[in-house]
C-alpha cells in the first residue's frame, strides 16, 4: 500500500523524519518495503493567465502574461495548446530547480520568456493522471502560491505492507488512527456529517416486486456536478498509486 506522508500528515501528527515514521509503523506490525523520496523541486508556484497571444515570431508559440500575485506579471511563451486566459496553472519561475532542469531566462524566437509553464511530469507526477500539457489548477488557489508546500510534493511516499486480516488499516486514516494511538496524539478526524437537507426535496419511489427482499434502501443526490476532480485529489490519488 502506497502511503503519501502528505497525505497521512492531515490526520495526526508525524515526524519530519520518513524513516523514524517506517520505523513506527514497523512497530506496529505494518513494515515498510521502502521509503520514496520525492525529488527536489523549487520556485514553482501558481500563476494566473491574464493574457494569451499570438507570438509575433513563430506560428507554433504562445505569450501568456502571468499573474503571480506580488510583482509585475512574467512574460512567458510556450508550445502548448492546452492554454487559455483565465486558467490557473503551474509556473516555474528564473532559478526553479526541476528534476530534469533548472529554469533560466532564455529568448524564443526573439522573445524573452521569464520562466516556464509547466507540466505535470515535469513536478514528478504520473502524467496519466493530469491533463495533456501544462497543469491547472482550481482557481480558488491564489496566484503566487508556493504549489510543492501547498501540496506537500516533497513528501515521502511509502510503501507499507498490511496484511489481509488488517482491512481496518487498508486506509490513510486507518494508518493514522494506529500512529496516533502509538504516540499518544490526537487523531484528526474527518467530518462525515451530511449537508443534505433531511425535510424536504425529491423522493425516490421504489417498488419491490421480489417477496426475498425485505428491505431497501434509497437515497436521492441532487446537484451533483461531473467533472474533473480537484488538483488535490487527483496528486494524491497519483501518489498513492
Amino acid at each position: 500500500m502506497r502511503v503519501p506522508l502528505g497525505w497521512l500528515r492531515d490526520y495526526v501528527e508525524l515526524p519530519a523524519d520518513p524513516h523514524a515514521v517506517a520505523e513506527m509503523l514497523a512497530q506496529l506490525g505494518f513494515p515498510v518495503a521502502s521509503v520514496e523520496a520525492r525529488p527536489v523541486i523549487t520556485g514553482v508556484i501558481a500563476g494566473r493567465i491574464a493574457e494569451l497571444g499570438n507570438h509575433p515570431n513563430a506560428d507554433r508559440l504562445l505569450v501568456g502574461r502571468i499573474d503571480i500575485g506580488d510583482g509585475a506579471p512574467l512574460t512567458i511563451a510556450t508550445a502548448a495548446t492546452n492554454v487559455t486566459a483565465g486558467q490557473t496553472i503551474a509556473v516555474a519561475t528564473i532559478g526553479a530547480r526541476l528534476p530534469q532542469l533548472t529554469i533560466e531566462r532564455r529568448k524564443m524566437r526573439g522573445l524573452e520568456s521569464e520562466g516556464m509553464m509547466i507540466s505535470a511530469d515535469e513536478l514528478a507526477l504520473p502524467a496519466e493522471w493530469f491533463e495533456d500539457g501544462i497543469m491547472q489548477f482550481e482557481e480558488t488557489l491564489a496566484p503566487g502560491t508556493d504549489v510543492v508546500e501547498y501540496f506537500r510534493l516533497s513528501d515521502a511516499v511509502l510503501d507499507v505492507e498490511v496484511t489481509s486480516n488488517r482491512v481496518d488499516a487498508m486506509s490513510m486514516i486507518g494508518l493514522a488512527r494506529e500512529l496516533a494511538a502509538f504516540q499518544n496524539v490526537p487523531l484528526r478526524t474527518l467530518d462525515l456529517s451530511n449537508p443534505g437537507d433531511h425535510a424536504g426535496g425529491p423522493k425516490a419511489e421504489v417498488t419491490i416486486e421480489s417477496p426475498d427482499c425485505r428491505q431497501f434502501a434509497s437515497q436521492v443526490f441532487t446537484g451533483v456536478k461531473s467533472g474533473l476532480s480537484p488538483a488535490w485529489m487527483r496528486i494524491r490519488l497519483a501518489l498513492a498509486g
